[in-house]
């Protein structure tokens, strides 16, 4: 199972442009780090096909591409280009998210490209709203562990809600939200890894920003399992004992709502 963190996430610091906007939710609006529909990028209304594009601010390797908290339907059709000087230097095509996930991540196995644009474009014309919205983005390198997650990571959905129950023992339940949540276990991690990538996960994860995690890159259900947002509940990097270039971490990922 190859594990990925993305920990930079390219799209902050690109020029990013789009076929079709609201005036109030340009493309710009994706670099931002809250993933509220309210401050995402949106298509006019009646636009239910559009092109977004992100020049790069520099030559960068990328490996994944990610659309999370959309408004996309599961009939969407998302066309992935990433560009260097002008020539294709990989493209892919995806279905729509899974109903009740709203994200489609696209994972290269084969390692990373180098990059300067990033072209998506959606085609979903069935969409109910009839428009496209799409809150968080990323585009970027990952980190691949060298040894993966272990069996104590799991993955489960937190949720908050009101509950009210009548005199009758009748249940009234209100759902705030829901919010996805991977807890990873690193048993084995080389100590060069630990300080290049744990390190700089510890030193980032405060400021607030975003994180994406793929438990597997070559998994089937690679609509469903990964989740981008902040890394909280660190543990703290520790010596195995008796072998003295290996650590071990742990930490939890929880979707940016």
């Amino acid at each position: 199972m190859d594990a990925a963190f993305g920990i930079s996430n390219l799209i902050k610091a690109a020029t990013l442009t789009a076929t079709s906007s609201e005036a109030t939710m340009p493309p710009d609006n994706l670099a931002d780090d809250r993933g509220a529909a309210a401050s995402g990028w949106q298509s006019a209304s009646g636009v239910t096909t559009a092109t977004l594009t992100a020049t790069l601010a520099s030559d960068s390797n990328v490996r994944a591409v990610g659309l999370f908290r959309s408004n996309l339907w599961i009939g969407a059709t998302v066309n992935l280009t990433v560009r260097h000087s002008g020539v294709d230097v990989w493209t892919a095509t995806l279905s729509g998210p899974q109903p009740g996930y709203g994200q489609v991540v696209f994972v290269r196995t084969e390692g990373a490209v180098l990059a300067d644009t990033v072209v998506v474009e959606i085609i979903d014309s069935s969409n109910p709203d009839g428009f496209l919205n799409v809150a968080l983005m990323y585009a970027g390198d990952l980190w691949l562990p060298t040894y993966g997650i272990g069996p104590d990571s799991g993955y489960n959905v937190d949720s908050n809600s009101i509950e009210m129950v009548s005199r009758g023992g009748q249940e009234y339940v209100t759902l705030l939200y829901q919010q996805r949540r991977f807890d990873f276990a690193l048993e084995a991690v080389v100590s060069s890894e630990a300080w290049a990538y744990a390190g700089e996960i510890m030193r980032l994860s405060p400021l607030g920003g975003n994180f994406l995690f793929v438990p597997d890159i070559g998994s089937t259900e690679i609509g469903r399992e990964p989740v981008f947002g902040r890394i909280k509940k660190l543990g703290d990097v520790k010596w195995r004992a008796g072998l003295v270039d290996i650590r071990q971490w742990s930490g939890s990922v929880l979707e940016r709502l």
